[in-house]
């Protein structure tokens, strides 16, 4: 019964209509069945970690499958029970962003870090909410901290350079922002989210022939007879 089950959540076919019964502690339940024989059917008799284990995957799989409210009623619950608090978090933050929840979604990620999270990809998730919140002391110290960890040319350098020249962008910084994104352009001439904030940059300083020309360059005709795009990189 436990493996099948298992292997039919991992599948995605039973996420829809499972109302689990998995118990925390002695009398804590997740969510309660509709009756005895529910209940009975669904207990599996796992072991602490296992429980934990299988409520994490799946409110994974919940996330994953843009059930939301009950992705988060999961998290919160294990929350609640100090379970895990780490990759409650984590899935809290992706939640959150799935949301375009950007303020809970800073919450979750500062957590993360609080708690021994050090990841880039950690790092990746709090500067891009802090920047969608232009909390901008908080995303450029990271991305300035990336530019001096990693290696010219490497991919989160390059990433780096795009999403901070973007962050000062917004701040109207400009003249550190063309360079910046110059610098990213240089390494990367492909880059169309990097050419896109130059050429906003070179607009803003009254370059017109030459912001034109990086729209053209990123593929962007629209974008080259009148409006702008950039953002940052993911």
């Amino acid at each position: 019964m436990r493996r099948s089950l298992k292997c039919w959540l991992m599948m995605g076919l039973v996420v829809p209509m499972l109302s689990a019964c998995v118990t925390l502690k002695s009398g804590q339940a997740i969510t309660s069945a509709t009756d005895d024989s529910e209940r009975d059917a669904l207990k599996l008799n796992l072991t602490l970690e296992e429980e934990k284990k299988f409520l994490l995957d799946y409110a994974a799989l919940l996330i994953k499958s843009e059930q939301y409210d009950q992705a988060e009623s999961v998290l919160l619950r294990l929350r609640e029970g100090h379970l895990e608090p780490l990759l409650v978090y984590r899935l809290l933050g992706q939640l959150y962003e799935r949301q375009n929840r950007p303020v809970r979604a800073q919450m979750a990620w500062e957590m993360v870090l609080k708690l021994g999270g050090d990841s880039v990809q950690d790092e990746a998730h709090l500067a891009r909410v802090a920047l969608m919140n232009k909390q901008f002391e908080i995303s450029d110290g990271i991305y300035r901290r990336w530019l001096g960890q990693f290696k010219r040319g490497d991919r989160l350098y390059k990433m780096a350079l795009n999403n901070l020249g973007f962050s000062l962008l917004l701040q109207e910084k400009l003249s550190e922002s063309h360079e910046l994104l110059t610098q990213a352009v240089e390494l990367d001439p492909l880059d169309k989210k990097a050419r896109n904030n130059l050429a906003y940059v070179l607009r803003l300083q009254g370059e017109f022939e030459r912001a034109r020309q990086q729209f053209l360059a990123a593929g962007n005709m629209a974008q080259a007879k009148d409006h702008m795009a950039g953002g940052i990189s993911p």
